[in-house]
């Protein structure tokens, strides 16, 4: 199987499974930790010049675009070591199925949430398992009586 060129938003979207931000004790600085599927954490951080102008909406912006650079050049370099891999015959071919199997669900949520931005995607998703997971809980405990 080849694998892509190049990695995609829906790609990098489909590997982050937790995003957290913390505002620092100056006021000024948001920090964004994404966390991704195998567990790997990518911070990002924004400041601004002056406590008067922060603003968090701003900060949670551009803190999450600077850790989702980093996480991007990351999956780079790991695309390019899985190419080189394959190109010497060694690929994990279950590796590169997962994939494939992470970016068609990717692009299924994205049609049926008529959502094209990875992150909102990421928060329903996580919304619906929450909901689920209470579900189960409801269904469990009403069998144990």
């Amino acid at each position: 199987m080849t694998l892509p060129t190049q990695v995609t938003a829906e790609a990098l979207a489909a590997k982050i499974v937790d995003v957290q931000y913390v505002v620092m004790p100056n006021g000024r600085t948001t920090i964004c930790q994404l966390t991704m599927e195998n567990g790997f954490t990518v911070g990002g951080e924004s400041s601004c010049a002056s406590v008067e102008k922060f603003n968090a909406q701003i900060g949670r912006e551009y803190s999450y675009k600077s850790a989702l650079d980093k996480a991007w050049a990351f999956e780079t370099y790991l695309l390019a070591e899985d190419r080189h891999r394959e190109s010497r015959g060694d690929t994990n071919t279950l590796e590169s199925l997962q994939q494939e199997a992470r970016l068609k669900l990717v692009h299924e949520l994205m049609d049926i949430l008529r959502i094209d931005d990875p992150e909102a995607i990421i928060r329903h998703v996580r919304h619906m398992k929450h909901c689920l997971d209470g579900l189960a809980k409801l269904n469990l405990n009403a069998k144990g009586r």
